[in-house]
């Protein structure tokens, strides 16, 4: 089985707000973040596919979850992981 997520790609220091993954994925819109197991919005995130990571903005940021940069505060755990909608 594929790995689908990665807890804390990056250092989480309340300063870094670029997270790397290394599963596979078709569409970015399959990228998902979740901080302390909360998923986030996709417009508080962009995916980059090479490398592949996601950078925290600024937008709608979570006091209790991020810095006003909208980097994670320290000690909160990020999981990056893929959301792939199945029509059968």
């Amino acid at each position: 089985m594929a790995v689908t997520f990665n807890d804390n790609g990056g250092s989480i220091n309340g300063s870094n707000k670029a997270f790397t993954f290394t599963f596979p994925y078709l569409k970015t819109e399959d990228v998902k973040v979740a901080l302390n197991g909360i998923a986030q919005a996709t417009t508080k995130y962009a995916v980059s596919t090479s490398p592949s990571k996601i950078t925290f903005n600024n937008t709608s940021v979570d006091s209790t979850l991020q810095e006003s940069t909208g980097a994670p505060k320290t000690g909160v755990t990020v999981r990056v992981y893929r959301d792939t909608d199945v029509d059968l």
